[in-house]
């Protein structure tokens, strides 16, 4: 990792560790903010409830496999 691009806070799960921080930069989002987990956890949810609710229908599989992770994060 590029020792000018600040780590995201702990807790923030992100796919690719040495590619998340770079994501964020390009994206305006300042990776060290605490609060970050809170937000992109709340996106998240908003998301699988958008997916679920949708017009556009997902595939059984893919509609289970949302549901559970929503339900999870709900818990």
């Amino acid at each position: 990792m590029r020792q000018d691009m600040a780590r995201p806070p702990a807790g923030l799960v992100v796919a690719g560790e040495e590619a998340a921080p770079a994501f964020l930069q390009g994206a305006g989002i300042d990776a060290t903010d605490p609060e970050l987990p809170v937000r992109v956890r709340s996106l998240q949810v908003v998301r699988m409830m958008e997916l679920l609710a949708g017009e556009t229908s997902l595939a059984p599989g893919v509609q289970r496999i949302v549901a559970d992770r929503l339900h999870a994060m709900l818990r």
